[in-house]
């Protein structure tokens, strides 16, 4: 590359595949270290697709629950759901990733 040149993070990450090792210099306390990392798929709250999965659902006293997907929400919502739909599902989308695994939004 050339001397000094700008890359946008997501260009270069965009290089790696899940499962690759990368190795990350950090800045941290005025202090520079090197760290060899593996790379993982990210384990979105609310996944933006779901395919070749059988949709889940839980009836109780005649209320069906579902997870909510990005799928759903432009279903219900269209294209500009993020200007149509309530803002506790949008809040759900904001939050981004899991902190558990498994953790969902329903």
């Amino acid at each position: 590359f050339r001397v000094m040149e700008r890359l946008s993070f997501a260009h270069l990450i965009s290089q790696k595949f899940v499962g690759d090792e990368c190795d990350i210099t950090i800045l941290r306390d005025r202090k520079v270290s090197t760290r060899r990392v593996q790379l993982t798929a990210p384990r979105y709250l609310v996944p933006e697709c779901v395919y070749d999965q059988a949709p889940r659902y839980l009836i109780v006293g005649g209320l069906v629950f579902v997870p909510l997907t990005l799928n759903y929400m432009l279903h219900e919502f269209g294209k500009r759901y993020y200007e149509k739909a309530p803002n506790v599902l949008l809040a759900a989308i904001d939050e981004r990733f899991q902190s558990k695994a498994g953790e969902e939004v329903v």
